[in-house]
């Protein structure tokens, strides 16, 4: 049997067919809204060997775009929104490509490629950040993971704050990269769901007790600029509000809310002169507690507020509620579709898990 033959059956024998049927045939056509953060450097080259969150390379990402280009109907949340509201409901099964926090490499990485493919996106601002009045806490958390040298730390000061934490210290936490990955995954997933007074307090900690008392640890990552934003705008690609210093709204009452995702949708707007109809939660975890906000975002007439629940929206999907999540950096164009046309299929993987 031929090389090709044995790739079509293997994707045959997966049910990538059965899959694609699955989601060609329902009744409900589906919007599957795909997240990014940041991404990697250059093409054909190694990972960053930095201790960081796994990033997709530039090969992965425009990996991703032919698969959705040759696949599926690819169209903005600020569209598929439109559809839904005015249009009498989604005409075709849909990806929309989002970005949040508003990371440099969307305009020097994502941007280049967009505009080679005519895919438009939605990046969601921390206005804050684009204005350069804080960093990004997790950031300098995995500068702080990726610099320290075990050989000079008090291990067991460093394992209180763990334990606090509900994090196990690695028995074989070493200076090697692979002994500290899955330390900074379970630090950083923890310190999400906590307040932001806590995350300040946890992180000021560890730099004490890894660096000395004295030691300043700010990652050298870089946000948009206005006029790149600008630009971005002008061509085609959406904006759309991120807060204005990317707090954990679930640990702040609602007048600070408003205040932080007023100003946010305000700056952008200042700034481009135009209206922006989309917000997304930072973290976006808390899927049963966003609720209270919607009033908020009414008020401040957004159309649509997109979580970080994996899952694909139907026409009668919360608007300020959407479901959204990341897919593996792979470039594989049967394994992406594999991934896509399932996400497709789930309305809400929280019901399933």
């Amino acid at each position: 049997m031929k090389l090709k033959s044995l790739v079509k059956n293997a994707i045959y024998q997966s049910g990538i067919y059965n899959i694609r049927c699955a989601v060609k045939t329902s009744r409900n056509k589906r919007l599957l809204i795909l997240m990014y953060h940041d991404f990697e450097e250059g093409i054909n080259l190694p990972r960053n060997n930095n201790i960081v969150f796994q990033k997709p390379t530039r090969d992965d990402f425009e990996a991703h775009l032919k698969a959705i280009k040759n696949q599926f109907r690819a169209i903005s949340v600020e569209e598929a929104m439109k559809e839904i509201r005015y249009g009498g409901g989604l005409r075709e099964n849909s990806v929309a490509i989002t970005f949040d926090d508003g990371y440099a490499s969307a305009y020097r990485i994502a941007y280049p490629l967009l505009k080679k493919y005519g895919l438009s996106a939605t990046v969601y601002l921390p206005t804050d950040w684009i204005n350069g009045k804080i960093t990004l806490w997790w950031e300098n958390l995995a500068e702080l993971i990726n610099e320290f040298d075990v050989n000079n730390i008090d291990i067991k000061r460093f394992e209180k704050v763990l334990i606090r934490l509900a994090v196990s210290l690695p028995d074989n936490l070493t200076n090697q990269r692979e002994t500290r990955e899955l330390l900074l995954q379970d630090v950083s997933f923890a310190l999400m769901k906590r307040s932001d007074q806590d995350k300040i307090r946890i992180i000021l900690e560890l730099t004490s007790i890894l660096f000395g008392a004295a030691s300043k640890i700010h990652a050298d990552v870089k946000p948009l600029t206005w006029e790149q934003i600008k630009e971005m705008d002008e061509s085609g690609i959406k904006f759309g509000a991120h807060t204005q210093s990317h707090p954990n709204l679930s640990f702040v009452d609602l007048k600070v809310a408003e205040e932080e995702i007023a100003g946010s949708k305000q700056e952008i707007e200042n700034h481009l002169g135009h209206n922006i109809t989309g917000f997304a939660y930072p973290y976006g975890y808390d899927i049963n507690g966003y609720g209270r906000f919607s009033p908020i975002l009414e008020e401040c007439k957004f159309d649509y507020a997109c979580t970080s629940w994996w899952g694909s929206n139907v026409n009668r999907t919360n608007p300020y509620l959407l479901y959204r999540g990341a897919i593996s950096p792979i470039d594989s164009p049967s394994l992406l579709g594999r991934e896509l046309y399932i996400g497709l299929l789930q309305e809400q993987l929280a019901n399933i898990l």
